[in-house]
């Protein structure tokens, strides 16, 4: 609800227009960052606020079942990466315990924009054509990994999607999402 928040005070940022767009934003390693050290320090001033980073994993593997296919586009790697992976294996071991056979749900399209080579240990160890290995992300799909900075790649992306004048055939409602977060 950070976007909301911000929205609200006439803040424009990423998280502003997501919310604006009622496109949930997940941020899987929040801790693990300058903001983990800011958290630390409103704890210690004696606030309180809750990550539930389970209930955000669940949240985002209920978006997982609701979709025709999946698709992630993976800005660097790192815990984000692993953690949308793992939403596939999520949906097949949810299908099997609704007694749903052989249902596997992978990664269609995936596109990976990362300065990580593989050959230094990279790419939260694992490339695109692994993940095919491990089940997460399908054999036909289309994968691209771009190896570029993410502040080059992905306006240049962007910009290329508009001009070609690329929608998506349906958007999906996701409102529901921070229905569930405020309830």
């Amino acid at each position: 609800m950070f976007g909301k928040y911000l929205n609200g005070r006439g803040i424009d940022s990423i998280l502003a227009a997501a919310f604006r767009a009622g496109v949930p934003v997940f941020s899987t390693a929040l801790m693990d960052s300058g903001y983990g050290i800011a958290a630390v320090e409103v704890l210690s001033r004696g606030k309180t606020f809750v990550i539930d980073a389970v209930r955000d994993f669940a949240q985002l593997v209920e978006i997982g079942k609701y979709g025709e296919s999946l698709s992630a586009i993976y800005l660097g790697g790192g815990v984000p990466k692993d953690y949308v992976n793992l939403v596939t294996v999520a949906q097949t071991i949810l299908a099997e315990e609704e007694g749903v056979k052989d249902y596997y749900k992978l990664l269609k399209y995936v596109v990976q924009i990362t300065t990580d080579a593989p050959q230094w240990g990279g790419l939260s160890g694992a490339t695109l054509e692994e993940a095919v290995s491990w089940g997460k992300v399908a054999p036909a799909g289309r994968k691209r990994t771009v190896y570029c900075d993410i502040t080059i790649a992905l306006p240049l992306m962007t910009q290329g999607l508009m001009e070609e004048g690329v929608r998506r055939p349906k958007v999906p409602v996701l409102g529901w999402v921070f229905e569930k977060v405020a309830g």
